[in-house]
């Protein structure tokens, strides 16, 4: 499945989320072609899809300028312990550390703020093809099981 939106409702269009998905699959995209590694563009990818649906509704819930600092000191972070674990000090991996960081962030704050809420994805399987919701919950352990695989398989390097 394909994670596409939540179901909360939202006054305006959700314009720092959109922004903050851009600048990490952006960031994917100049990791693959840099060649800083498939793990690394893949991690980033995958946190820029999170930002994307989580962050949405987390900025209607708890405006931009809360989802802007959560992001900020999440990656923040995250880039500082991934240092000092020993993850390589290359932009790429750094920067996948500080988006997993901010995705983190952004998915916790619309788990406790948003508690009911569901995801709408778009399911591939021929059997259940269709769009499909899913609990936030749901969505939330995908990403973090997925993010976790990505980092033992050399996303940060080290």
């Amino acid at each position: 499945m394909i994670p596409l939106r939540d179901d909360t409702e939202r006054e305006r269009a959700p314009v720092l989320a959109g922004l903050l998905a851009l600048v990490a699959g952006l960031a994917a995209l100049v990791a693959l072609v840099t060649g800083a590694g498939g793990w690394t563009a893949l991690l980033l990818g995958l946190d820029a899809g999170a930002l994307w649906v989580f962050g949405a509704g987390v900025e209607g819930a708890v405006g931009r300028g809360w989802l802007l600092v959560g992001a900020l000191f999440g990656g923040l972070g995250a880039a500082a312990i991934a240092l000092v674990a020993g993850a390589d000090e290359t932009a790429a991996v750094l920067g996948a550390a500080a988006a997993t960081g901010a995705a983190f962030e952004t998915v916790a704050t619309h788990l406790l703020r948003l508690p009911g809420a569901r995801i709408l994805g778009l399911a591939l399987v021929p059997l259940f093809a269709g769009l499909r919701e899913l609990p936030a919950a749901a969505w939330a352990a995908i990403w973090a099981v997925l993010a976790v695989v990505l980092i033992a398989l050399g996303a940060l390097g080290g």
